[in-house]
């Protein structure tokens, strides 16, 4: 390693130094992990997630991305850091898709329990997609590789982030549906001082909460509130933009409920 390389002015020497200090950090956390699943009773979460199935993935992925890390190279560009066998493209472009794979894999693990204990079928199909969608972008990575093709690693991208999508509205499905919301203090709280802040607004916080509401579910607005007028409003609202019909007043709640689509 030549002594320009190792110099503190040299901003590769502190990105390689970054790197490794981050992947560092990593393998300790794991290692803090095996020792905490590793310690706890039979029965416990231990149990339900599989902890020795899981820690050997999260064990292939942290290593291999330490591996990178440690002696990073660009596959397709045919460059590397470090001038040594180990930076071969074979043995990085494999140690990448055995890490990426088991990563993919614990997204699948755990969204298939998540979405069993919720009794949620999308999430567990998506569950199920998951690692053969990898497999698939690795076998395009592979390609490009072997190929110096970027249309093979743009296309590898694309399905990475077709599987995050996937993902994130599988995470949303396991979001609970409601028979009823209550918004007794809708208009109460927002005014146009905390606009600037980008919370939602009133109706936007309503809507939010009626795509949950389950077909039959009722949402109740309290006539009583000093801002009902506000209330009110927000829930004329919704009615226009939601498949709700007011169903009258009980005391003082004015109740609109969601119709069957």
């Amino acid at each position: 390693m030549r002594l320009l390389w190792r110099a503190r002015s040299n901003p590769v020497a502190w990105w390689w130094a970054l790197l490794t200090l981050a992947s560092s950090g990593n393998i300790a956390l794991w290692f803090l992990l095996y020792r905490h699943f590793y310690a706890q009773p039979a029965g416990s979460l231990k149990s339900a997630f599989d902890a020795e199935l899981m820690l050997f993935l999260c064990a292939a992925y942290v290593f291999g991305c330490a591996f990178r890390s440690f002696l990073p190279r660009a596959d397709v560009q045919r460059i590397c850091l470090f001038d040594t066998w180990l930076s071969s493209v074979f043995i990085g472009r494999s140690v990448a898709t055995v890490a990426e794979v088991c990563f993919a894999a614990q997204w699948a693990i755990v969204l298939h329990l998540l979405g069993g204990m919720a009794e949620v079928d999308t999430t567990v199909n998506i569950a199920w997609a998951i690692v053969p969608l990898i497999v698939v972008a690795q076998c395009c990575s592979w390609y490009g590789v072997l190929t110096t093709n970027y249309l093979a690693n743009a296309i590898e991208n694309s399905i990475w982030a077709i599987t995050f999508l996937m993902i994130g509205i599988s995470l949303c499905r396991l979001l609970p549906e409601f028979d009823y919301v209550s918004l007794f203090h809708v208009g109460e709280f927002r005014t146009p001082e905390n606009d600037a802040y980008g919370a939602l607004t009133d109706l936007e916080m309503t809507l939010m909460l009626a795509d949950r509401t389950k077909a039959g579910g009722e949402i109740l607005f309290f006539t009583g509130s000093f801002a009902y007028d506000k209330a009110e409003a927000v829930g004329k609202e919704l009615v226009k933009q939601r498949p709700f019909e007011p169903a009258g007043v009980y005391k003082s709640l004015q109740i609109l409920r969601k119709r069957a689509r």
